[in-house]
């Protein structure tokens, strides 16, 4: 009997090592943000991205955004991708802020996370089931972080879709991230956030997987 038991705990505890080594690096996922510019041109939005992706490098995004219409999706690209190390921070900030010069308005932060888990991860549950389940993770994370707190949530064609408010970005997006990769769903998931670019307007940018380009429906 004490021969199953043991059997038992290591094998518990092979398989959550195994879980938690297939898991993404965030810093490398996600690195931190340093500064984002954002311009209106068109009906386009473009956006300069900076992050820090090691202690002397930073990568910048240059982003084309076209919103969601009717029931045409978002369109978002990433139109190129410069490295640069860490001392030409301020520089490309100076380059850029003239021209990308759009102020938006911060409220009402809101995460978008869309999954779409596979028929095996799935298993006996329903979507719905599923969806609730992996938004009761991610909501208590949230707020044992005091970062965020669900508020919304459906299941459509576009898969399994959670709303929250976030008050700390960057601590949100690690408690998401850690729910996420413990439920292995991290290449199965889009994250967008909502960003305010007039009083009573705004878009949607897919920040999560780095370097999004493709459709988004949020209907």
């Amino acid at each position: 009997m004490k021969s199953f038991y043991l059997f038992v705990v290591i094998s518990i505890t092979l398989f959550s090592c195994s879980n938690s080594s297939q898991c993404k690096d965030l810093e490398s996922a996600y690195p931190p943000e340093i500064f984002t510019l954002y311009q209106h041109k068109g009906k386009d939005y473009n956006a300069i991205k900076v992050f820090k992706i090691s202690e002397n490098q930073i990568q910048v995004n240059h982003i084309s955004i076209t919103p969601a219409e009717d029931l045409a999706p978002l369109q978002q690209t990433l139109v190129k991708k410069e490295l640069f190390s860490i001392e030409e921070k301020d520089r490309i900030k100076e380059k850029y802020k003239k021209a990308y010069s759009l102020q938006l308005k911060h409220t009402n932060d809101v995460f978008w996370i869309q999954i779409q888990p596979t028929k095996e991860m799935l298993g006996d549950k329903k979507d719905f089931e599923y969806r609730d389940m992996i938004e009761d993770l991610i909501n208590k994370e949230l707020m044992n972080n005091n970062a965020g707190i669900f508020f919304a949530g459906h299941v459509g064609h576009t898969g399994l879709n959670m709303l929250c408010h976030y008050y700390k970005e960057r601590v949100a997006i690690e408690s998401i991230f850690k729910i996420l990769c413990e439920n292995g769903l991290e290449d199965h998931t889009l994250i967008a956030k909502r960003v305010h670019v007039a009083d009573a307007d705004w878009i949607h940018e897919v920040v999560y997987p780095l370097g999004f380009t493709g459709e988004f429906q949020s209907l």
